[in-house]
């Protein structure tokens, strides 16, 4: 019995898998196999150690394709002779009890059910992961070799296709067999050809070098020859050549994952799965991951780096939305990946307006004010300010640099818009209670922190004639300490009011008590506007 009739895409397999089935399997007699055909006609491995290494890394080779390569086709076009298996699943010596309750579960208790299943219909089954797939295939092999009989009257299924080749895939597939040198082609596939996203970041498998057992430079020989030797024979092959002009066309400067696999259909290529595909994706650009640009490709992935990042900060990092998605155009990208990329970017979209939200505090908090054209509180901008900028940093910005003015309280503009600062004056309110004259703490708004010029780890010591009230920072909250040294001192009682009516320019305060909750009447401070009143929470 051959290899092709138990199991007929290997051409889908990892170039390391591949290769290190064929390590296993390969009669050193002939060329070292490396592709889908070149298994196809070795000879099964007897029985032993052989076969069961064989079987476990075919297993292992299979769990991270059934969702890919592997998902349109049927059980029968992966294991050929399959069709011809009688009973159910527990026929195979790999079947484990779990396996066997899934396929009864699914109503496909019998290798003949199975034969017409797809893999992408396998794994929609409650249960069926992608490990439990890949047991089910296996298991359909060793079946094949435990119970078909041993001749040859199963069609041979040498490629993963049903349909034959065109004339440029076969011509792809033409080059990479044409390689000379096996650990050459490993090489170039493993190293070449590869999508990131694509290559195993397993620790426990092998650099090329190590691998083929040569020294890193002897492997950067090997790609090399390969590279020439496949772009020679591209140039001979006029239909080729002009295939990937087209795909490189199609693609542009840059595309996402579903772009590639689509450009690829759209031109009847092999698919990112196959060698093949992935030659070509190679010999249009070659295609790379586009390094901060999570599942972008590029031929130039520096320069649109580059590009990218100057889109955003020109012009004051301030955009309209439809002016950025025509920029993105320009690169190649359409409108859906225009969008998709801008959503993972530093940035916030209002009212059809992108404002970078990369930079420091004053950088951001002049972009927004700029971007909404009309002043905003301190809590209105700290919304805008990303996690790792810390309210304290914007209140401090605000505070100190002559990029903003306040010109109402609480009301911050760019200076540049000629706006007069305003002096106004800070109204806090403490009811006195029972907890007030024992000796209570209090929290207080965020916005006392940015009136009085309050910064974390400095205490704010407000004097008045009656004794000093403390306000500070305890985490992010803003709370004041005990004002039972003024209760006691002005002669309140349960159930008044202490108004502090405080200037943020020097810090004097004045206290008033007052009956009730009404505003104070001192007709000396009710001359002073604008004022902002703030009630204390107890």
């Amino acid at each position: 019995m051959m290899l092709g009739e138990i199991f007929a895409a290997f051409g889908a397999l990892e170039p390391y898998d591949r290769f290190q089935i064929g390590g296993l399997i390969h009669d050193p007699t002939r060329c070292f196999p490396v592709t889908t055909a070149d298994f196809a006609m070795l000879a099964v491995p007897g029985d032993g150690a052989t076969r069961t290494g064989f079987l476990q890394l075919l297993q292992a080779a299979l769990i991270p394709v059934v969702d890919g390569a592997l998902s349109p086709y049927t059980l029968r076009a992966l294991v050929p002779r399959v069709a011809v298996l009688r009973g159910g699943v527990e026929t195979s010596p790999l079947t484990t009890n779990r396996l066997v309750a899934l396929v009864r579960a699914n109503g496909h208790p019998t290798w003949g059910d199975l034969a017409g299943c797809t893999i992408g219909d396998v794994r929609r089954w409650h249960g069926a992961g992608q490990q439990m797939t890949a047991q089910l295939i296996v298991a359909a092999v060793a079946a094949v070799l435990h119970n078909a009989p041993d001749e040859h009257g199963v069609q041979l299924t040498l490629a993963l296709h049903a349909a034959p080749r065109n004339g440029v895939c076969a011509a792809l597939d033409a080059c990479l067999a044409s390689l000379p040198d096996a650990r050459g082609r490993f090489a170039f596939e493993r190293d070449e050809l590869r999508l990131d996203e694509q290559r195993t970041a397993s620790s426990d498998r092998p650099m090329t070098h190590q691998f083929i057992g040569v020294g890193p430079e002897h492997v950067r020989k090997l790609r090399a020859v390969a590279r020439r030797h496949i772009l020679e024979v591209t140039r001979q092959d006029a239909a080729l050549e002009q295939r990937v002009v087209e795909l490189a066309a199609v693609i542009g400067l840059a595309t996402d994952h579903d772009g590639l696999r689509h450009a690829l259909a759209t031109l009847d290529l092999p698919g990112l799965s196959e060698p093949a595909g992935l030659l070509a994706i190679w010999l249009a650009g070659p295609y790379r991951a586009v390094p901060g640009h999570d599942g972008w490709w590029s031929p130039r992935p520096v320069e649109l780096i580059e590009a990218t990042n100057t889109l955003l900060a020109t012009g004051g990092g301030v955009h309209t939305h439809d002016v950025v998605i025509k920029d993105l155009a320009s690169f190649g990208m359409t409108a859906a990946q225009a969008e998709g990329w801008l959503c993972r970017q530093r940035v916030r979209i209002e009212r059809g307006v992108v404002v970078d939200l990369r930079g420091s505090a004053a950088a951001i908090g002049e972009r927004v004010l700029e971007a909404t054209g009309q002043a905003m509180s301190y809590r209105e901008l700290c919304s805008w300010m990303p996690a790792e900028i810390s309210a304290s940093a914007l209140a401090t910005e605000l505070q100190r640099n002559r990029t903003f003015i306040e010109t109402g309280p609480d009301r911050w503009e760019l200076a540049d818009w000629g706006g007069e600062p305003s002096a106004h004056l800070v109204r806090l309110s403490i009811e006195v209670t029972a907890e007030e004259v024992a000796g209570t703490d209090a929290a207080l708004s965020s916005e006392v922190a940015s009136l009085l010029r309050l910064r974390p780890g400095i205490p704010l010591i407000l004097g008045t004639r009656f004794g000093p009230l403390a306000l500070c920072f305890d985490g992010c909250q803003v709370v004041r300490g005990t004002a039972r040294p003024v209760v006691l001192a002005s002669g309140a009682s349960i159930g008044d009011v202490l108004w502090f009516v405080v200037d943020p320019r020097d810090l004097a305060v004045e206290v008033s008590v007052e009956p009730g909750t009404t505003t104070p009447a001192n007709s000396k401070l009710a001359t002073i506007t604008p004022t902002s009143t703030h009630r204390s929470t107890v």
